[in-house]
């Protein structure tokens, strides 16, 4: 396809790294932010003198980060402190997972095209450009308060009902229960005495 590429390594795994070695999880950040800044000789020697300073157990985990560290560290450094210039970044993908990315593309019904992937590429790489010309879309004004009218609804709670209950003339109209209702319903009997 003719994309610029840069590798990178995975924060998540950067800091999964620093986290195991370092149980302080303020070193394990500050070391992580000057590997992904200056890259590893800025802590090269800090981590050969905590190696040297520590005991064999912690030793053994600082050397492992450091071999990990030194055996990745031309992709430590964030994209745009290495001073690449990339218009578009169409995001990150670890390289273990590209049969999953090909079975998601063109498996599950899903068919993309030589031509598609072109196009969406264009409209990527495009995006500030077509976002100057795009329609711009107006706020919606909010109606002024007067202009919206609550009704004045005078209902007079006390007026009677003049519809009939089913459940007074169903089935279970001889039950004690329904009585009471109906003394309730036609005033012969008060609630609160």
């Amino acid at each position: 396809m003719g994309i610029h590429q840069e590798f990178v390594l995975d924060r998540f795994h950067l800091h999964k790294a620093a986290r195991r070695t370092f149980h302080d999880k303020g070193t394990a950040k500050q070391l992580t932010e000057r590997l992904r800044n200056e890259g590893f000789t800025s802590v090269q020697e800090e981590l050969e003198q905590r190696m040297d300073q520590s005991d064999e157990k912690e030793r053994k985990k600082i050397k492992e980060f450091y071999q990990y560290v030194q055996n990745n560290q031309d992709v430590l450094i964030d994209p745009e402190k290495r001073g690449v210039d990339v218009p578009v970044c169409l995001g990150a993908i670890e390289g273990n997972v590209d049969k999953l990315v090909v079975h998601r593309i063109k498996g599950r019904g899903c068919s993309w095209r030589l031509r598609g992937l072109r196009a969406m590429l264009a409209l990527c790489r495009n995006c500030e450009e077509l976002k100057r010309h795009a329609y711009r879309y107006l706020p919606l004004s909010i109606p002024d308060q007067s202009i919206h009218r609550i009704q004045n609804l005078d209902v007079e709670y006390c007026e009677r009902l003049s519809k009939t209950m089913p459940i007074l003339y169903g089935p279970d109209h001889d039950k004690p229960w329904v009585n009471t209702l109906r003394r309730i319903v036609h005033d012969r009997f008060s609630l609160f005495s």
